[in-house]
C-alpha cells in the first residue's frame, strides 16, 4: 500500500514545504531546473514560488515563480 503525500487544503500552508520538480523548469532570465531537482516552497501567488537548491553541475541556486503544481511532486 503506497501512501502519496497531499497537499494542504490552505495554500498558505504550502510554505516551508519540500518538492522534488518532475519536468524541467525555466525563467525568462535563461535560468531553470532539471528534472530530479529539489526544491523549498517558500510561497504561493499565481502558483507556486520555489527556491532550488544548489545545482551539482553549475553551483547556482535558482527562485522560481508561478510554477503549477503538477510540475513538482511532494517529498
Amino acid at each position: 500500500m503506497t501512501t502519496e503525500k497531499k497537499w494542504p487544503r490552505l495554500k498558505g500552508d504550502y510554505k516551508g514545504l519540500r518538492v522534488r520538480i518532475v519536468k524541467q523548469l525555466n525563467t525568462n532570465g535563461g535560468d531553470g531546473a532539471e528534472a530530479g531537482a529539489t526544491a523549498t516552497v517558500v510561497g504561493y501567488h499565481r502558483g507556486l514560488e520555489l527556491r532550488v537548491d544548489v545545482c551539482d553541475k553549475c553551483g547556482t541556486k535558482t527562485y522560481i515563480k508561478r510554477v503549477p503544481e503538477s510540475s513538482v511532486e511532494l517529498i
